[in-house]
C-alpha cells in the first residue's frame, strides 16, 4: 500500500505537471537575420525568398545545416547553405545555369540533404528547371525540354521539390492538347523514373486525374495527394512511395476517421510530410470539417480538429494551408487560432503546446509573420522564419525543453511533504 506521502506526492506531481512544463521556456536561438551579410559581397539580407515574391520562404533543413533563399539589400537573390555558423553561396543572379550562357535570376524551393542541396532556378528563355548542388558544383536534373517516361511533350512547370540523399522527387506538369498532366516522378543518378501520373492507377483507386503535393522523409519516403475517378466514384487520398519507388495507400476515401464510424470524404492536397513511413495530412469529413491526422507505425491519430480548442487560446482553423512537420512521431504544425493570428504547434515535449505565434514577441521585437517547413521539426528543436512590425526577418532554430527536465523537481515534493508534516506535528 503506497504511504500517505507517496500518494500526496503523486497527486501533487500530478497536479503541478501542466503548471512545470508550461514554465519551461521555449528558447529561440537566431540563425540569420537582416543584418547578416551574405556572401559573396557582404551586403546584408534584405529579405528570405528568391526574387520571386514578397512572400518568407522558410528554410530547408538536415540536422543542424540549413538551405535558404534570400536576396540581399542591393536586390541580388541566390541559394545559401548555413552549416556551424558559416553560410556560403550555392547559386545567385551571378551563376551561370549549367549547360547556358545566362545566369539564373530567381530561385524556388529549396531542400537539403546531407551535402546535397535541391532547388528550382529560372532564367532567361528557361522557364524553370531543378537542380543539384553539390561538394561545389551545380548539375541540371530535368528542366523544360526534359519528356518524362510515358509522355510524349516535356515539362511544363514544377512544384513541390524534396531530396533524400542523391534522390530528388518532385511534381511535374506536361502540357498536352486538353490536358495539364500532373505527375510524380523520382530523379536519382541521371534516372528519371515515374512514380504516378494519369496512366498509372493507384492503389485503391482508378487511373488518377491529378497528382499533387510530393514532398520527403528520412529513408527515401515521400508522400503526396492523389484524386482519381473511376465510372462509378470520385476517389482521392494520400499515398506513400517507399525507397523502392512503390506506392501503398495511407489514407483515402475508404479509410474510417479515428473515432468515427464515418469515412474520409476528402484530403488537403499541400503542406504534406512524411518521416521514414510515417505520415501527416490534412483530412475532411462529410461535413467539410478539416483535421490534421498522423499514421506512426500504422496507426491513425487525430492531432488537431477544425473548432477545436486550441492551446495557449482561440480555437483551430484546419482548412486550407496548415504547413505540417513529423519526427519520430511527433509532430509540428503551423495553423490559425483565431481569425487573424496563428502560431506553430508542437506536441515534441508533451501535449501540444503553442511554442510560437504572430503577436509574440522574440528577441525584443513583434511577430507580424512566420513559415515553417515540413523537414522544420527535427529532436528537440524546430526551425522557422519570422517577419517583424518593424520589417525586420530572421530565422530561428526553437528549442522545446524535454520533459525529463522536470523529474529532479518532481522527486522532491515527497520528501518537502514529510518535512512540512513533521514540522507541523511539532508540540
Amino acid at each position: 500500500m503506497k504511504t500517505f506521502f507517496a500518494r500526496a506526492g503523486a497527486l501533487a506531481a500530478t497536479a503541478l505537471f501542466p503548471l512545470l512544463a508550461s514554465a519551461q521556456a521555449t528558447t529561440f536561438t537566431q540563425i540569420v537575420n537582416t543584418s547578416t551579410p551574405l556572401p559573396p559581397n557582404g551586403r546584408p539580407v534584405y529579405t528570405f525568398n528568391g526574387g520571386t515574391s514578397s512572400d518568407l520562404i522558410p528554410p530547408a533543413r538536415d540536422g543542424s545545416s540549413l538551405a535558404f533563399l534570400a536576396t540581399d539589400q542591393g536586390g541580388l537573390a541566390g541559394v545559401f547553405r548555413y552549416d556551424a555558423g558559416n553560410i556560403s553561396v550555392l547559386a545567385n543572379e551571378f551563376t551561370k545555369m549549367p549547360g547556358s550562357t545566362y545566369q539564373f535570376f530567381a530561385f524556388m524551393n529549396p531542400a537539403i540533404s546531407g551535402g546535397n542541396v535541391a532547388f528550382f532556378g529560372y532564367g532567361d528563355f528557361n522557364p524553370g528547371a531543378i537542380y543539384l548542388a553539390s561538394a561545389g558544383s551545380i548539375a541540371k536534373a530535368v528542366d523544360s525540354t526534359t519528356i518524362p517516361p510515358g509522355a510524349t511533350t516535356p515539362f511544363a512547370e514544377f512544384a513541390n521539390i524534396s531530396v533524400d540523399n542523391n534522390t530528388i522527387t518532385f511534381t511535374g506538369v506536361t502540357h498536352l492538347p486538353g490536358e495539364s498532366r500532373y505527375g510524380i516522378y523520382r530523379y536519382r543518378n541521371s534516372d528519371l523514373v515515374r512514380i504516378a501520373d494519369s496512366n498509372i492507377a493507384l492503389p485503391g483507386g482508378a487511373k488518377p486525374r491529378f497528382v499533387y503535393g510530393s514532398v520527403g522523409g528520412g529513408g527515401g519516403y515521400s508522400a503526396f495527394y492523389g484524386d482519381s475517378s473511376d465510372d462509378t466514384a470520385r476517389r482521392n487520398g494520400i499515398y506513400l512511395i517507399d525507397s523502392n519507388d512503390q506506392v501503398t495507400v495511407v489514407a483515402d476515401n475508404n479509410t474510417l476517421i479515428p473515432g468515427s464510424s464515418a469515412k474520409f470524404s476528402d484530403f488537403f492536397n499541400l503542406d504534406l510530410a512524411a518521416d521514414g513511413p510515417d505520415v501527416p495530412f490534412q483530412g475532411y469529413d462529410q461535413t467539410g470539417l478539416g483535421g490534421v491526422y498522423r499514421r506512426v507505425s500504422g496507426s491513425l491519430q487525430l492531432v488537431a480538429r477544425s473548432l477545436q480548442p486550441a492551446p495557449g487560446g482561440g480555437t483551430f482553423s484546419i482548412n486550407g494551408a496548415v504547413p505540417l512537420s513529423l519526427d519520430n512521431g511527433h509532430i509540428a504544425l503551423e495553423a490559425p487560432f483565431t481569425a487573424t493570428r496563428y502560431g506553430i504547434f508542437t506536441d515534441e515535449a508533451g501535449p501540444l503546446r503553442r511554442i510560437i505565434a504572430t503577436g509574440y514577441p522574440v528577441d525584443g521585437k513583434v511577430i507580424s509573420d512566420l513559415r515553417m517547413n515540413d523537414d522544420a521539426l527535427q529532436g528537440t528543436t524546430l526551425a522557422f522564419v519570422a517577419r517583424f512590425t518593424d520589417g525586420s526577418q530572421a530565422i530561428y532554430l526553437a528549442t522545446v525543453p524535454e520533459p525529463s527536465s522536470l523529474i529532479p523537481f518532481l522527486a522532491v515534493i515527497p520528501t518537502v511533504l514529510r518535512r512540512r508534516t513533521a514540522l507541523t506535528a511539532r508540540p
